[in-house]
C-alpha cells in the first residue's frame, strides 16, 4: 500500500491538506464558512448538547440568522440608493425616513445574537469550576459524588488533599472542569501550604467557585478567610452535611450568594446543585430546542460587534441630519462585517488560519 501511494505521488498527486476537503465545499459555494467551522465542532464536541449546537450550525441555522440581519440591511440601503441616483422618480423622504425602523430591527437581531455568545462559549470550550472550603467539609466526597466514582481520598483527617484533582464532568450538556482543592487553613505543614498556594493561585482563573461549609458547624474563621480570598468571583455557596444536625449562620456579607443545601455523603440536594451550576451559564430553556444556535467563537462575536457598532453610528449620524451619501458607507460596512462571519468577505489568511485547525481528511 506504501509502495502504491509513493506511485500516485511521483505521479503528480499530492497528500490532501489540514481541512482540505471542506474548504473545497466552501470555495465551491456548497457550504458557508459558519457551516465548515461547524464541522471542526462536531470532530470535538465534548458533550450532546456542544454536538446538537454544532449540528445545528452545521445544517445552516445560524446562517440563516445572519442572512436575516443582511436583507434587512440590503433593502435599506437598496432604498437610499435608489433616492440618491433616481431623484427624477420622486422617491418621497418620509419614504427613506422609514429605513431608520428597518435598521432598527436589524441591529436588534444583531444584539440577540451577541448575547447568546457567552452560552456558546461555554458550551463549546466547557467550564472552570473551583471547589474550595477548610479541611473536612466535604470537598472529596462532593466531587466523588458530582463524578460517581470515587476519585478522591476521603478521610476524617484535616489537610488529606494536598494537591488539586482535576476532573470533567457533564451536567446537562455543559461540560464542566472541575477541581477539588486542598482545604485553606492555617497551617506549619510545608506540603500543605505548597497546596493552598496552588489553590489560592486557581481562584481568579475559576469560571466559578464551590464555596463548601459545614452546616453542622458554626462559620468560623478559616470560612472567614475563605470568603475573603474568592471576594469579587462568581460564587455558590454549598452548605454540606445537611444530614447532620444544623449549626452554621452564613454570616450577612455573603446573604446575597446563592445557597444550595446538600449532603455529599448521601447525595441529597445533588441535582438542585447540578442545576444551580449549569443555570449560572446556560439561561432558559431553548437548548433543548430544535432551533436553538448561538455563536461560539471569538471570530464570530468580533465581526457581529463591528456591524452591531456600524448600525449604530448609522443611526446617530442619520438622526443628526448627515447626508445619505456619508452615512450608508456605514450600512456597507455593516454588511462587509457581516460577511466575514459567513465567508463572502473573509480574507485568505483567516481562511488557512480556520482550516489548518482541521486534520487530514475532513
Amino acid at each position: 500500500m506504501q509502495r502504491v501511494l509513493q506511485l500516485v505521488l511521483r505521479a503528480g498527486a499530492r497528500l490532501a491538506e489540514p481541512g482540505e476537503f471542506t474548504k473545497r465545499a466552501f470555495l465551491n459555494g456548497r457550504i458557508d464558512l459558519l457551516q465548515a467551522e461547524a464541522v471542526i465542532e462536531l470532530i470535538r464536541g465534548k458533550t450532546e448538547a456542544a454536538l446538537a449546537l454544532a449540528q445545528h450550525q452545521r445544517e445552516g441555522i445560524l446562517s440563516k440568522r445572519i442572512a436575516a440581519v443582511k436583507e434587512g440591511i440590503v433593502t435599506s440601503l437598496a432604498f437610499i440608493e435608489a433616492y440618491l441616483d433616481f431623484p427624477e422618480e420622486d422617491i418621497d423622504l418620509p419614504g427613506v425616513r422609514e429605513i431608520e425602523t428597518d435598521v432598527r430591527t436589524s441591529l436588534e437581531l444583531i444584539e440577540g445574537l451577541l448575547r447568546g455568545f457567552q452560552q456558546g462559549k461555554v458550551l463549546r470550550e466547557g467550564v472552570s469550576v473551583l471547589i474550595v472550603g477548610k479541611p473536612n467539609v466535604g470537598k472529596s466526597s462532593l466531587l466523588n459524588t458530582l463524578l460517581k466514582e470515587k476519585r478522591a481520598i476521603v478521610t476524617s483527617i484535616p489537610g488529606t488533599t494536598r494537591d488539586i484533582i482535576e476532573e470533567v464532568v457533564n451536567i446537562k450538556g455543559l461540560p464542566v472542569n472541575l477541581l477539588d482543592t486542598a482545604g485553606i487553613r492555617d497551617t506549619g505543614d510545608e506540603i500543605e501550604q505548597e497546596g493552598m498556594k496552588l489553590t489560592m493561585e486557581k481562584i481568579p482563573l475559576a469560571d466559578l467557585i464551590l464555596f463548601v461549609v459545614d452546616s453542622s458547624k458554626p462559620f468560623d474563621a478559616e470560612d472567614a478567610l475563605i470568603a475573603e480570598a474568592i471576594l469579587g468571583c462568581k460564587v455558590l455557596v454549598v452548605s454540606n452535611k445537611v444530614d447532620l444536625p444544623q449549626n452554621i449562620n452564613i454570616p450577612e456579607h455573603l446573604a446575597s450568594v446563592p445557597v444550595v443545601r446538600i449532603s455529599a455523603r448521601e447525595g441529597d440536594g445533588i441535582e438542585e446543585l447540578r442545576e444551580a451550576v449549569f443555570s449560572r451559564f446556560i439561561h432558559g430553556d431553548s437548548l433543548d430546542g430544535r432551533d436553538f444556535t448561538a455563536l461560539s467563537q471569538a471570530r464570530h462575536r468580533d465581526a457581529l460587534a463591528r456591524a452591531q457598532q456600524n448600525l449604530i453610528s448609522f443611526l446617530e449620524s442619520f438622526a443628526a441630519g448627515m447626508p445619505l451619501e456619508i452615512v450608508s458607507l456605514e450600512l456597507r460596512e455593516a454588511l462587509n462585517a457581516l460577511g466575514e462571519v459567513t465567508g463572502e468577505t473573509t480574507t485568505d489568511d483567516i481562511l488557512d488560519q480556520i482550516f489548518t485547525k482541521f486534520c487530514i481528511g475532513k
